[in-house]
């Protein structure tokens, strides 16, 4: 770590307000049922895991911006931010508490402020092998090519790596405290499967991992398959419910393939003849 507590804690505060300013008139009330529902997650997730030493001094506030960006974040804080596009992708609570407990999770695992100290550390490690660099070749053309190699070079073997590991670890924290809030803990690897069709089908082409902050869609849901009866044994410890014998996972699966198979037949029947021009 880089910074001291206090320090991290007044980058947070300030990040919270200017967090709050950009948002402004975006922001629905609380009163609104979609942010109640929201809340109502936050605080099943909360409660659930109340034994846990780093949710102490969290102050888990609850704001939904009405945006349709698909994404949601906790700060270091502990204040939760969801926009409306991400609620749209959430079939059911169930989906959502796994999301939520993953977004969750980077906040009690500290990543936050390791990020700060890792980009921090990166920074000073530029700025000794650059002044290096003009020392020995004194040339701007230079200088600035093996700048923007260097840069490059961080963010591809360093950067990107780091922050898709933060992420698996999330996922695996998250996917407990999802289990310990009794939420269908199958509902996370379906969600990711949902995400990979969705990429596959209306996104700009297929997912580059190895260019990418975030492990793929396809990879995530395959990582928390591996895991998945540990978090179920764990949930039935808590003493949660039985599972419905409907298994999430395989219902987007079965969906998916429906989908495409819809398309493919629709493609197929909507083939024009290629009009064939003679050149005399």
């Amino acid at each position: 770590m880089a910074f001291n507590p206090k320090q991290i804690e007044q980058i947070n505060r300030f990040e919270l307000d200017m967090l709050m300013q950009n948002f402004g008139s975006k922001l629905l009330p609380h009163n609104h049922p979609t942010t109640i529902r929201v809340q109502n997650v936050v605080r099943r997730i909360i409660a659930a895991n109340a034994d846990i030493k780093e949710f102490e001094g969290k102050e888990f506030g609850v704001s939904v911006v009405d945006s349709s960006v698909e994404n949601a974040f906790v700060i270091p804080l502990g204040h939760v931010f969801v926009f409306s596009g991400m609620l749209n992708l959430c079939s059911n609570d169930d989906q959502l508490g796994t999301v939520l407990s993953h977004e969750i999770a980077h906040c009690i695992l500290n990543h936050g402020a390791e990020n700060v100290s890792f980009a921090h550390l990166l920074d000073m490690i530029s700025i000794v092998i650059i002044a290096a660099i003009w020392a020995v070749i004194p040339i701007d053309s230079f200088s600035v090519l093996m700048h923007w190699l260097y840069q490059k070079s961080i963010k591809i073997f360093l950067e990107l790596p780091y922050s898709r590991k933060t992420e698996m670890e999330a996922d695996y924290v998250g996917l407990q405290l999802a289990a310990k809030s009794c939420f269908d803990v199958r509902e996370s690897s379906a969600f990711w499967c949902k995400m990979a069709f969705l990429t596959k089908t209306f996104g700009n082409g297929p997912e580059i991992e190895f260019l990418s902050t975030h492990p793929s869609h396809e990879k995530r849901s395959e990582s928390l398959d591996n895991i998945m009866d540990q978090a179920v044994q764990l949930r039935t410890l808590c003493g949660c419910p039985k599972l419905t014998w409907r298994d999430p996972r395989l219902h987007v699966e079965a969906v998916n393939k429906a989908i495409e198979l819809q398309r493919r037949q629709f493609f197929e029947q909507n083939k024009k003849p290629v009009d064939v021009i003679k050149i005399r």
